[in-house]
């Protein structure tokens, strides 16, 4: 792990983590709650391991941001940033437009930013973006991007 982590910094990531696969798991799993929650688990990746990890669905990392904890090959990201949740959702509704998306919502709820979008050229492709910041270092958000087709 980084010299700057703590046990307990890492343990509030994988906390977190476990939570949003858990969420993730049980909506969109295709194979049993359990067996799909264990493919999640089997997907995380910390420190050095996730340090090569990046936003999926051609989406950028935000510039500077490292990657401390990766799932589900990008779709929930654990970073370090010097940034503040107003830069993060800004950087991500910019480049969810610049790739062909309208913005249908853009919240912020509890400090936790969240973008709606629909593909342009496809309006049923949808894809969220969450960016929630991290209680006890500023530096530290979870990035969470999700991309369904509804119908």
């Amino acid at each position: 792990m980084g010299d700057d982590y703590s046990r307990r910094g890492l343990m509030s990531y994988k906390l977190a983590s476990l939570v949003i696969a858990a969420t993730l798991c049980s909506a969109f799993a295709p194979e049993p709650a359990d067996e799909g929650a264990r493919a999640v688990l089997r997907s995380v990746e910390t420190g050095e391991h996730a340090s090569g990890a990046t936003a999926p669905y051609g989406l950028p990392l935000y510039p500077g941001a490292r990657v401390d904890l990766s799932m589900m090959g990008g779709m929930a990201l654990g970073v370090t940033v010097a940034a503040d949740v107003r830069a993060l959702g800004n950087f991500y509704s910019a480049a969810l437009t610049e790739r062909g998306y309208r913005i249908d919502e853009d919240e912020t709820l509890n400090g936790r930013r969240t973008i709606h979008a629909s593909e342009r050229r496809a309006p049923s492709s949808k894809m969220t973006v969450s960016v929630s910041p991290n209680a006890k270092d500023p530096a530290r958000f979870t990035l969470v991007f999700m991309k369904l087709k509804t119908p």
